[in-house]
């Protein structure tokens, strides 16, 4: 099992600080447990975990979630988020049947507005995605480059973020990341539903629409 687990990390071209975790080394009961999601195509259970310092989030999916198990770890082997999610994303969690069934990410930075309000670094204004309106200034250009490499690696990869909202933009080790990895479809598959997603910005659906012609 070991032999096939560094035999699947030498052949993927992911990030580079990225490390395989087999499914049966997490204890889920020594984590947090932060949400639970289920999808009905699928029959499949979806639950975020989180250390008990917050430092790391884990993603634990069901065998028969295909946007996790196949989607996702394919979009890693196109290098969807090298330039993405270059140092936030840490672990691919695979079963004994090597079959993809999670990921580890660090924790991204929140922008404190105020002491008890926490902030999202990036807000969606005018249907666009753009820095929170206190960092603005020093942090947009550094969102533009990001979101350029969102397009690009897009047109790239042929798979498409379907869901590139302010909730899923995060702010570490300085530079702009995308979290909630698995929201990912190849082009040819993307559903009206991302289309009609009135939290994502104008101008990326738009951009995939174009693309998909």
């Amino acid at each position: 099992m070991l032999y096939l687990l560094l035999l699947l990390l030498t052949f993927l071209p992911c990030c580079p600080e990225i490390t395989i975790v087999p499914l049966s080394e997490i204890n889920v009961t020594e984590l947090g447990h932060v949400k639970k999601k289920v999808i009905l195509v699928d029959k499949a259970e979806i639950n975020l975990y989180c250390t008990k310092n917050r430092s790391h989030f884990i993603k634990i999916w069901g065998p028969t979630y295909q946007q996790g198990t196949v989607f996702f770890y394919d979009a890693i082997k196109k290098g969807f988020f090298n330039e993405l999610s270059p140092t936030i994303f840490q672990s691919i969690i695979v079963d004994n049947n090597n079959l993809c069934r999670g990921y580890i990410t660090k924790a991204g930075t929140l922008i404190h507005e105020s002491e008890t309000v926490k902030r999202r670094p990036i807000e969606l204004r005018g249907r666009t995605m753009v820095p929170f309106a206190n960092l603005e200034e020093q942090n947009d250009q550094a969102f533009r480059m990001f979101y350029e490499k969102l397009k690009k690696t897009t047109e790239k990869t042929r798979y498409v973020f379907t869901d590139f909202t302010p909730y899923n933009v995060v702010y570490c080790d300085g530079q702009y990341q995308l979290i909630d990895l698995d929201e990912i479809r190849p082009l040819n598959q993307v559903t009206p539903v991302f289309f009609n997603d009135l939290c994502s910005p104008d101008d990326y659906r738009q951009f995939v629409r174009n693309l998909s012609k």
